[in-house]
C-alpha cells in the first residue's frame, strides 16, 4: 500500500472516529473541569459578575473521587502468575518475578491508579500502554481520552472487536528520531504546524508547543490466511513459515502430517509524522494485537446517544454539584445581605457610590448637601428579611445526594490488613464493595489484560541474559514458550509488595499463622529487612537457649516419668505381694479347715470306738453279773 493510500485511510478513519466520539469528548472535558473546580459556565459567571458576586465553588466532587481512588490505592493487589499444572510452577515463578520487576521499575501500579482515576471515575476511559524504551526496559504510560480515537463501533471491554485505533502525541525532533530510527534526514526537513485533528489535546493550541511535531499512530487489524501443520497422531499444531516447495516435501515425507488453511489476526502500524508516512509494518515490539489496555467506566454500547454510552462517576453528580454551588452562594449572599442589606439613596447625592458596596465596621459614606433639606435622609438602609430555613435544609439534602447518587457511604469501606495473604485480602475487599463493585471488577479485568501484554513483550524483547540478570538464575525452557500465557499459566492477583521476596515473606507468615511447621529463621531469610545476619545470630542464640531449656525440661519430664513408672512398679509389686499373701492366707485357711475337719473326723471316729468299747465292756459286765446271779440261785 502506498503512502498516499495510507494517508487517505488515516483521514477517513479519523473522520469516522471523530464523528463517533466528538459529543463524548465535549462531555468528558466538562467532567474534568468539574473535578478541577471549573463548575460555572460563562453565562452564569457573567450574571454573577453583573451582581458583583463571585462564582464560588464548593467542590464536593473531588472528595467523592478521592474516596474511591484512595480505596483503590490502599487495596492494590500485585500481579501474580500461577501455573495451571505443577510442571509449570518454575516458569510461573520466574515470570512473576520479571513482571514484578517491570511494575516496580516503571512505577506501574501508580500509572494504573492514575488511569483508574482519570478514566472510569472521571472521563469514562483511559488507556495504559506498555512499551520498550531506549534502554531496552519495559515502561508503562497513561494515555488520556483526548489523545486516542478507537473505532467507535467497538463494544467489547478488551477492544477485541476494535477495527482501528488512532493516537496522537506531540514530540520534538530528537524524540521523533528515537521513535522512528533511520529517518533522521526526513525528520530534520519537517516543519512544525497544526492541523484540525485532535483539537481537544491541550498542546494542540498552546504557544509553547508550536515547535513540536504531530506524531500519529494508525493501528489497524488485518487478517491473513496461513498454513498450519497438524500431526494426526498427537494433535500437535505448528504454523508453517516456509515456502510451498518445502511444504510439499514435508507432506510427502511424513504422511501422518497434514496441512490446513487457517485465518489469523494481526495488527499493522503506520506512523505518520507531520503528515508524512515514515513507517508501515507490524508492531515493533512483536505483538499481534493492540498494545493499549483500556480502563473503562460505565459503558453501554447499546445506547444510541454517543455522549451517554460512555461515562465516569463524575457524570452522574455534575448536576447536584451545580445546584449545591448555587444554593451555597445564595445562602452566603443572604447572610451578607443581613450585615449590609443595601441602601436607598437619592440620585446624585453620594460623593463616591463605590462606598455603598463596601462592608465592615466604621464604614463612612459621604453625601452631598447641595442645600438638600433632607440631609442624611438622602441615604437610608434597607430593611433586612429573615433567612428561609428551608434553604439550609435544601443545601444539606443536595450535599447528601452528591455521595448517595454514586453509592458512597462510610460503611462501604472495610479495614485494611497488609499482613494477610493476597487471596484473603481480595475476598475482604469484595465483601466491602456493593454499588461500585463493577468498577473494581472491570479494573481487575484490565489489569489482567495488561499482565498478558507484559508477558508477551517480555518473551519477545527480553534476552535470556537480561532475564538471568533479573532472576539471578537461568530461565527455564518453558519461559519463552509462545503459548505459555494461553495454556500453562494464568495471571492472578497477589498481595502488593515491592518484590517477589516480600510477597514470599508475607505468604510464609500467613502459612505460619495457619499452623504450618515453618521455622522462624526461614521467615527472617525472606524478610525485607537490613542486618539479617545480626538478627539471625540473636535468633539462633535464643533458639539454642530455648532448645536447651526444652531439652532440660524433657529430661526433667523423663526423670519424672521414670520416677512415676518406678513408683507404679513398686506399687504393683507390693500389690502382687499382698495378693500372694492373701492367696497364701486363703490356702492356709483352707488347709486349716481341712485339718480341723480331719481332726473332727478323727475325734468322731475315736469317740465312736470308745463308745463301742464302753458299750462292749458294759455289756460284758452285765453278762457276767447275770451269770453270777444265776449261779447263786
Amino acid at each position: 500500500m502506498s503512502d498516499k493510500d495510507i494517508k487517505k485511510d488515516w483521514n477517513e478513519a479519523y473522520k469516522m472516529a471523530h464523528a463517533g466520539w466528538n459529543e463524548y469528548w465535549h462531555e468528558a472535558k466538562k467532567d474534568h473541569e468539574f473535578v478541577v473546580g471549573d463548575q460555572w459556565d460563562s453565562t452564569q459567571k457573567n450574571y454573577l459578575a453583573s451582581q458583583r458576586r463571585n462564582a464560588l465553588v464548593f467542590n464536593r466532587i473531588r472528595r467523592v473521587i478521592k474516596i474511591i481512588t484512595g480505596y483503590q490505592r490502599k487495596n492494590r493487589l500485585a500481579f501474580k502468575v500461577d501455573p495451571v499444572g505443577f510442571e509449570d510452577d518454575k516458569a510461573a515463578s520466574q515470570i512473576t518475578k520479571v513482571v514484578m520487576d517491570v511494575m516496580r521499575s516503571s512505577n506501574g501500579y501508580n500509572v494504573m491508579s492514575d488511569a483508574f482515576e482519570c478514566g472510569p471515575l472521571i472521563s469514562g476511559i483511559n488507556f495504559v500502554e506498555p512499551f520498550v524504551d531506549r534502554n531496552g526496559d519495559i515502561k508503562l504510560k497513561r494515555l488520556p481520552y483526548n489523545r486516542c480515537l478507537p473505532d467507535p463501533t467497538f463494544s467489547e471491554r478488551d477492544m477485541s472487536d476494535c477495527g482501528y485505533f488512532l493516537r496522537r502525541e506531540y514530540v520534538t525532533k530528537d524524540e521523533a528520531k528515537m521513535l522512528i530510527p533511520g529517518k533522521d534526514r526526513i525528520i530534520d526537513s519537517l516543519q512544525a504546524g497544526r492541523d484540525e485533528k485532535f483539537i481537544k489535546v491541550p498542546l494542540a493550541h498552546k504557544r509553547y508547543s508550536e515547535d513540536l511535531l504531530a506524531y500519529d499512530e494508525f493501528w489497524r487489524k488485518k487478517t491473513e490466511r496461513r498454513k498450519v501443520l497438524i500431526d494426526r497422531r498427537t494433535g500437535q499444531e505448528q504454523v508453517w513459515q516456509g515456502g510451498q516447495k518445502a511444504l510439499d516435501h514435508i507432506l510427502s515425507t511424513y504422511p501422518m502430517v497434514t496441512a490446513i488453511d487457517r485465518w489469523f489476526q494481526r495488527t499493522e502500524l503506520s506512523i505518520i509524522l507531520q503528515d508524512e508516512v515514515l513507517y508501515t509494518g507490524p508492531d515493533p515490539f512483536g505483538l499481534d494485537e493492540y498494545r493499549f489496555v483500556p480502563l473503562i467506566g460505565m459503558f453501554y454500547p447499546e445506547i444510541e446517544s454517543d455522549k451517554d454510552k460512555l461515562q465516569g462517576v463524575v457524570r452522574v453528580i455534575r448536576d447536584p454539584q451545580k445546584e449545591f454551588n448555587k444554593r451555597m452562594s445564595q445562602n452566603i449572599d443572604i447572610i451578607e445581605s443581613r450585615i449590609n442589606s443595601g441602601y436607598d439613596a437619592l440620585e446624585g447625592t453620594i460623593i463616591n457610590p463605590e462606598t455603598l458596596y463596601q462592608s465592615g465596621q466604621g464604614k463612612v459614606t459621604y453625601i452631598k448637601n447641595n442645600g438638600n433639606p433632607a440631609g442624611l435622609d438622602a441615604l437610608r438602609n434597607k430593611q433586612t428579611q429573615d433567612i428561609p430555613q428551608g434553604l439550609f435544609h435544601l443545601s444539606e439534602t443536595i450535599d447528601n445526594l452528591l455521595t448517595e447518587i454514586p453509592g458512597i457511604n462510610q460503611e462501604l469501606f472495610g479495614t485494611e490488613e497488609k499482613d494477610i495473604a493476597g487471596v484473603l485480602s481480595k475476598l475482604r475487599q469484595g465483601g466491602a464493595l456493593t454499588i461500585l463493585q463493577d468498577l473494581f471488577d472491570n479494573y481487575r479485568f484490565s489489569k489482567k489484560l495488561l499482565g498478558k501484554r507484559l508477558i508477551e513483550i517480555v518473551q519477545k524483547n527480553y534476552s535470556p541474559q537480561k532475564v538471568t540478570r533479573i532472576l539471578n538464575e537461568q530461565p527455564t525452557q518453558e519461559f519463552y514458550d509462545t503459548d505459555l500465557s494461553r495454556y500453562d499459566i494464568s495471571v492472578q492477583e497477589g498481595l502488593l509488595t515491592d518484590s517477589q521476596r516480600q510477597m514470599y515473606y508475607e505468604e510464609l507468615k500467613a502459612l505460619r499463622e495457619a499452623g504450618a511447621p515453618i521455622p522462624f529463621t526461614a521467615i527472617i531469610d525472606a524478610a525485607p529487612i537490613q542486618l539479617k545476619e545480626h538478627i539471625k545470630k540473636h535468633i539462633q542464640q535464643a533458639e539454642q537457649q530455648q532448645m536447651q531449656a526444652q531439652q532440660k525440661q524433657m529430661q526433667n519430664e523423663q526423670l519424672s516419668q521414670q520416677l512415676t513408672q518406678s513408683q507404679i512398679a513398686e506399687n504393683l509389686a507390693q500389690a502382687q505381694e499382698r495378693r500372694a499373701d492373701r492367696v497364701h492366707n486363703y490356702a492356709q485357711a483352707d488347709l486349716d479347715r481341712v485339718k480341723t475337719l480331719a481332726e473332727i473326723d478323727k475325734m468322731k471316729n475315736d469317740n465312736l470306738v470308745n463308745t463301742a468299747k464302753a458299750i462292749t465292756d458294759l455289756y460284758k459286765q452285765t453278762s457276767e453279773t447275770r451269770k453270777k446271779a444265776k449261779t447263786r440261785r
